[in-house]
């Protein structure tokens, strides 16, 4: 009989040891477990992407007064922001120093725009465009009038010219950045961005920022003043020798399409929620059609419910550009 009890007892004390291992090991793997969130972007956008929770869409503004910005006579620089011995003195003054941030959001970058209260929600839309060619995106954009700047590569103009050329035709709604000659991280020592080596030297970064700069203001007549590239990533030297010589290092306030991974409808999420002044950036890129079709379901949802929102360039807010 005594037996019998133990034996019960073991059993019982084994079930309950068993249930409780089993509980701990549910636990650790789901909190082991990579979200989207975390998980390495794909595209070429910032990786770290805004929080899920938005708040509500912005439907009835309140009517404040409007932001007063004289826009240059012209969608592109005065004077000549690539002149070589001013470039020549930029890379004497910072040869040699070492950097001492090497982020995404480096001293000096633009991060957003501190635009004035508005009786409209003013926002920024950015792409970056790298490699492949997306016609459908230039040409919705035209269709639907809405501003946006391109980040271009050399690379890319070079292997879409005629794209291009249609950009800078259309200077009232497009504005152009540059993204690099090869869209290469922008370094004085060769550091690593998402395991790809960038510049390894001061030259070397600045000679890419100005060969990009070429090909595109070739192309397409634009010559961009201002500067993103391989993941948003620099260090602060660089930033600092572009800015002294004219050449603003673009951030981002939004990555709406969380470098590829988020779907169409978090992506339009992302743009209806952005605050006012928001750097929304996303990708050109057919290999993630959500990214386009977010975009347009965004831009369809403000023109059904005529949202008070408006899409800008940036050289017109160049005043309340707002710096890390």
């Amino acid at each position: 009989m005594k037996f019998r009890y133990l034996f019960i007892t073991i059993l019982f004390f084994g079930a309950l040891l068993f249930a409780l291992l089993s509980l701990i090991l549910e636990v650790s793997e789901e909190t082991g477990k990579l979200s989207p969130e975390a998980a390495p972007a794909v595209a070429d956008t910032a990786a770290r992407p805004a929080p899920e929770a938005a708040p509500a869409i912005v439907q009835d503004a309140p009517v404040q007064t409007p932001a007063t910005v004289t826009p240059p006579a012209e969608n592109t620089p005065a004077g000549d922001l690539y002149n070589p011995q001013e470039w020549q003195a930029v890379r004497k003054k910072y040869a040699g120093i070492q950097p001492k941030e090497w982020s995404e959001k480096v001293s000096g970058t633009v991060q957003k725009v501190d635009v004035p209260p508005s009786n409209e929600r003013i926002l920024f839309l950015t792409f970056n465009v790298y490699t492949k060619n997306q016609p459908e995106v230039f040409d919705f954009l035209q269709q639907h009038n809405i501003k946006a700047t391109f980040f271009l590569t050399g690379t890319w103009v070079r292997r879409n010219t005629g794209q291009a050329q249609k950009i800078g035709a259309l200077p009232a709604l497009f504005e152009v950045g540059n993204h690099g000659d090869r869209n290469i991280a922008l370094s004085v020592n060769g550091a690593v961005a998402y395991e790809r080596r960038g510049t390894g030297s001061l030259a070397a970064a600045l000679d890419e920022v100005t060969a990009g700069a070429e090909t595109i203001k070739k192309a397409t007549g634009q010559t961009p003043r201002y500067v993103r590239s391989f993941f948003n990533y620099t260090d602060n030297v660089v930033v600092a020798a572009l800015k002294e010589a004219g050449i603003k290092t673009v951030g981002v306030t939004v990555s709406a399409d969380g470098g590829g991974l988020f779907g169409a409808e978090k992506i339009k999420n992302q743009i209806l929620h952005a605050p006012h002044g928001a750097i929304i950036l996303l990708s050109i890129n057919p290999n993630y059609p959500n990214i386009f079709n977010g975009l347009k379901a965004a831009i369809e949802e403000i023109e059904r419910q005529k949202l008070p929102v408006r899409f800008e360039h940036l050289v017109n807010f160049e005043p309340y550009f707002h710096y890390q």
